[in-house]
């Protein structure tokens, strides 16, 4: 029988000790926790398994009406540019498929090369 692997925190945990906070994500990136695409709202969740489960950096359920998103963390390395352009990744496809623009939605590079430009605009614009 094999060892058992016990997180080193785990009894000071039950002991009564806070478990560390996770980070606010929304702030961190400065990503909403929701947006309207075309009347639709889109709630936007961080998922630190997102990569884990299902090989990916974003993911829009178009049925939920969700965009999840994979934050940095540990094991897990991202910056914070690559989240947010994640984000505007999957608000791309939201905009496409809410207009009927399936063969665009469906090409990834074309909704990625739109997204670094949003995200581009939205970033470096001047007030």
């Amino acid at each position: 029988m094999g060892l058992i692997s016990i997180d080193p925190n785990f009894w000071l945990n039950i002991k009564g000790n806070k478990m560390p906070k996770k980070p606010n994500y929304y702030k961190l990136y400065n990503i909403p926790k929701s947006i309207f695409v075309f009347a639709h709202k889109i709630d936007i969740i961080f998922d630190e398994k997102l990569a884990d489960d299902y090989n990916y950096n974003g993911l829009a359920d178009y049925n939920k009406g969700t965009i999840t998103l994979q934050p940095d963390c540990e094991g897990f390395h991202r910056t914070p540019e690559a989240v947010k352009t994640t984000f505007w990744h999957e608000v791309i496809h939201f905009v496409f498929r809410t207009l009927g623009y399936e063969k665009m939605n469906d090409d990834e590079s074309l909704v990625s090369l739109v997204s670094y430009a949003i995200h581009q605009v939205i970033d470096t614009a001047k007030y």
